[in-house]
């Protein structure tokens, strides 16, 4: 009996297997575990549509299937009759944002291959081999069951031709790898940040530039604050970073935008929807604080302290971690002082926070004192906003923050 991807709801039409619990020749039992597939927002387990031997897999992990597709048969004679899937048991795992849609592939379908079988390949790699100029009948592969996959072929097209290889006595050359390789399929949540990491490069002309600012006085101010209010209420700094960013978005329009390059238009959007990227141990995750400059301060602490709590337990909604217009990372809780931020494409901007810390430095009468600092960095798409723009747009973020006054006044 063949088994065909069911639909699993949220209006999704394909999904990428992660992980098959069994192989061909193994016999499941109905109900049981069958294989994992990752959706744009979720990772699911799929029951065992019947009790019944696999005679055959059409997918393999990494591959993307599409609903109606047959992805794997059972052998015939199975007493149980298959029972339709239904919608609780397909119970989400852990969520993550989908920056980019998973890539449309189709079954394996073997090709000729002189005196050594059918090379077993998606179509997808076929179109890469014959994009790159590679025969794929010559390309050894990595895969499951000698599956040839994307890296196999980008191997062998980077691979120098005999005539420009130099003799293996060459001082130059790279010593052969000792002891145990592993290797492992980027597939999933990881692939699709690559993906999207990749497309934002390829897009933006991206530049940074970096500040540093007495932060003093903001570390005063939260201390303060947070003597005040109850324990579930105390602030993080970064509510009154995310409240400034919007302030400093009202005057500096261009970062709340994208570019349309079809168009060749930039548009512009009114609304402030900050995205904040969750470091996880499953990936990079960016939730977003939608209107964010129609809240208060304690209300913008309250909402990223549930988004981010939400990202990193798997349990937003997709419209949670969708339609961000701006976003804001903040590596210097993890390492680092400074940093580089990629563009969350198709945004123009993305701002960076470093660590606060207490260093020595020299004040306006020239006495070298001990005060807080904070480093930040604006990434910006050089296409649509200027040096000089993006310059200005972080001095006026750090006047706001560096002065309790000014920002109370705009908070």
């Amino acid at each position: 009996m063949e088994w065909k991807f069911p639909d699993v709801g949220e209006g999704l039409h394909e999904a990428q297997i992660v992980k098959w619990h069994h192989t061909e020749g193994e016999e499941v039992v109905q109900d049981e575990p069958l294989l994992d597939v990752e959706t744009d927002k979720a990772v699911v387990t799929i029951p065992a549509p019947t009790g019944a031997p696999i005679e055959k897999i059409l997918f393999h992990e990494g591959d993307t299937i599409k609903v109606g597709e047959v992805v794997v048969v059972f052998a015939t004679g199975s007493a149980e009759k298959p029972a339709p899937l239904r919608e609780q048991e397909v119970a989400p795992m852990r969520e993550q944002e989908a920056i980019l849609p998973l890539e449309m592939e189709s079954v394996l379908r073997p090709a000729g291959r002189p005196g050594a079988g059918p090379v077993l390949a998606t179509p997808s790699v076929r179109r890469l081999a014959r994009e790159r100029g590679v025969d794929i009948t010559k390309i050894r592969g990595t895969g499951t069951g000698g599956r040839v996959m994307a890296a196999d072929v980008e191997q062998a097209a980077s691979a120098p031709s005999p005539a420009a290889t130099f003799p293996a006595e060459a001082a130059w050359a790279a010593p052969k790898p000792t002891g145990d390789i592993q290797r492992r399929p980027l597939v999933g949540i990881r692939k699709r940040i690559a993906e999207n990491m990749a497309r934002s490069w390829a897009h933006a002309v991206q530049v940074t530039v970096f500040e540093e600012m007495d932060a003093t006085n903001l570390v005063s101010l939260r201390r303060e604050l947070n003597s005040r209010v109850t324990e579930e209420d105390r602030f993080s700094y970064l509510p009154f970073v995310a409240k400034a960013t919007s302030k400093m978005l009202s005057r500096f329009p261009d970062l709340n935008s994208t570019l349309d390059e079809e168009s060749s238009e930039i548009v512009t959007y009114p609304r402030h929807n900050i995205g904040i990227a969750v470091d996880d141990q499953q990936g990079l995750t960016v939730p977003v604080l939608h209107d964010i400059d129609g809240l208060s301060l304690k209300a913008t602490s309250r909402e990223l302290k549930r988004l981010i709590e939400g990202a990193r337990n798997h349990s937003l909604s997709r419209d949670e971690l969708t339609g961000s217009t701006f976003t804001i990372t903040n590596y210097g809780t993890i390492g680092g002082i400074y940093a580089t931020p990629i563009i969350n494409y198709p945004e123009v901007g993305i701002l960076g926070l470093g660590p606060i810390r207490r260093r020595a430095v020299v004040n306006e009468a020239d006495q070298i004192v001990a005060a807080d600092t904070l480093t930040l960095s604006l990434t910006f798409d050089h296409r649509v906003i200027d040096g000089g723009y993006a310059s200005r747009f972080l001095t006026g973020l750090i006047e706001l923050l560096s002065n309790p006054f000014l920002l109370m006044v705009e908070l």
